[in-house]
């Protein structure tokens, strides 16, 4: 489905309702199903042909389920080695900033250090 094809849906008298209850489960609902399956993406970046475009889809779904994955796949990553490592701090970021509760993050010792 491409956005073509979702606004030919949204025109659609029959298809219309449907459509909606889809945008809906995806924007205002945020079907755990879908988080689950967001969640197992961020532990694979690789398989992401465009990660820039997924790291706006995580900001803008703005999960907290979201944060420890980030944190643990940037962690294992290697600087100026891993082309989706921008995009994912940049997602990881954008999240933080709207996360109140720290303290159930597991931070990687290695981040503690590198910021004193």
């Amino acid at each position: 489905m491409n956005i073509d094809d979702l606004i030919a849906d949204l025109d659609s008298i029959l298809l219309r309702n449907d459509t909606l209850k889809l945008l809906s489960q995806i924007m205002i609902d945020s079907d755990p199903r879908l988080i689950q399956s967001l969640v197992n993406i961020i532990k694979t970046p690789q398989s992401i042909e465009n990660t820039n475009r997924f790291a706006s889809i995580l900001k803008f779904v703005s999960k907290k389920e979201f944060i420890q994955p980030l944190i643990e796949v940037i962690s294992q990553s290697k600087p100026h080695e891993t082309p989706w490592l921008a995009d994912y701090m940049y997602a990881l970021q954008c999240l933080l900033e709207h996360q109140d509760d720290y303290d159930n993050l597991s931070v990687p010792a290695s981040w503690l250090d590198e910021m004193s």
